[in-house]
């Protein structure tokens, strides 16, 4: 029954009911069975709480054999907080909502699977994590087509990712340590979805997270639900190492590193402040991964490692990228636009929680809206304004 699965995540039956955009009172006749869960939501149910099929899980009682894995991983995790339970039923909530989207606008493709087939298949599980995680971008790169022209694929990441079926969602949320996760959503296909911590955290950063995310999407979610990954977390698993890895040698490969050598004339045992944000801009990470990849391809010395680290790079790279700037300094430089509206619109209110829509997100609902492909009922559930 419903209630085994919603005592199961530890969720506040208040919370789900408006999670779903219904009263409470009805959301309890869910529970209790009094009242079936409408069909058209079953999908949604399923996926937001982990049930697969939809209606095995949720109608015939099936659903304590899916449910409990993903919440179990959740409530286990070591920073875990109270917060977390909610704030990953709302990420849920909005993967399954993307995927929707994706499906309306003829990008549900689904050939991610052949993608992660070739990169698994070109990687020996018994070669060294670091050998797995450069075999793996290796052939990331080439099939996505980010090894041309050597240059940073900052700006390249969420389109081709989506372009092959993934669900990117980045927004922010301010009382977790969550910074990332990967999970899959079913609906009539398999959709790998991840997820990127935006509160108080850089583009830069944002570009290895999903990385990480994807590698766990490729190589770790065949026994396990849900991969979480937490801010300042150090971990000495072999998957979250590889995972770091793999998003370092997707953004950060050796020949990219060469590349701006030459390009830019690069003097490595003499980096300026200045001169590391310029290689910021154009490899599209933030320090540190950068500094490390220089570190791996034997460009620098741990000592030069260490002096280069404890630059003050921020105010120097806001003066050369634009996704350096946080959103209100991005709208100060462009007074016209209407900074509050594009803002304050993309909240929404679900239990006692704000959540801030993706621009890209609420901008594709009302380009199906205005293209007469969707019902104005149809583009309020998709940017939840029904809850």
């Amino acid at each position: 029954m419903l209630r085994d699965i919603v005592n199961l995540t530890q969720l506040d039956p208040k919370f789900c009911a408006s999670l779903f955009g219904v009263a409470p009172d009805q959301f309890d006749e869910w529970m209790s069975g009094a009242r079936p869960i409408p069909r058209f939501l079953l999908p949604e149910v399923a996926s937001v709480f982990g049930a697969t099929p939809a209606e095995a899980a949720i109608q015939n009682g099936a659903g304590t054999d899916f449910a409990p894995a993903i919440w179990y991983k959740v409530r286990t995790q070591e920073h875990f907080s109270a917060a977390d339970l909610e704030i990953v039923g709302l990420i849920r909530k909005l993967s399954f909502g993307f995927s929707g989207l994706q499906k309306l606008t003829g990008k549900d493709s689904g050939a991610y699977e052949a993608v992660f087939e070739k990169v698994r298949t070109a990687v020996s599980q018994s070669a060294s994590i670091r050998s797995q995680a450069r075999t793996a971008a290796d052939v990331m790169r080439a099939s996505l087509g980010w090894e041309h022209g050597k240059v940073g694929i900052g700006e390249f990441i969420r389109p081709n990712l989506r372009s092959i079926g993934l669900v990117i969602v980045e927004s922010p949320f301010a009382d977790t340590q969550i910074e990332g996760c990967s999970f899959r959503v079913k609906t009539e296909r398999d959709v790998p979805c991840i997820f990127a911590n935006s509160y108080q955290s850089t583009w830069f950063r944002r570009n290895a997270v999903i990385l990480h995310e994807v590698c766990h999407n490729i190589f770790d979610l065949e026994g396990d639900p849900v991969s979480i990954d937490y801010k300042h977390e150090s971990s000495d698993e072999l998957r979250e190492k590889r995972a770091n890895l793999f998003a370092q040698e997707c953004l950060v490969p050796a020949t990219v590193l060469t590349h701006l050598t030459n390009s830019l004339g690069v003097k490595w045992d003499a980096l300026s402040a200045e001169d590391l944000a310029r290689l910021m801009t154009h490899v599209h990470v933030e320090q540190k991964l950068l500094l490390s990849a220089a570190l791996d391809a034997d460009l620098i010395t741990a000592d030069e490692y260490d002096v280069y680290l404890a630059y003050e790079c921020g105010d120097l790279l806001k003066q050369v990228s634009e996704h350096a700037l946080s959103t209100p300094e991005f709208f100060s430089k462009y007074p016209n636009k209407d900074q509050r509206s594009l803002i304050e619109n993309r909240f929404v209110k679900i239990g006692n929680r704000k959540l801030l829509l993706p621009a890209g997100y609420v901008k594709g609902i009302l380009d199906l809206l205005v293209a007469g492909r969707i019902t104005v009922t149809r583009a309020a559930e998709l940017a939840m304004m029904n809850s």
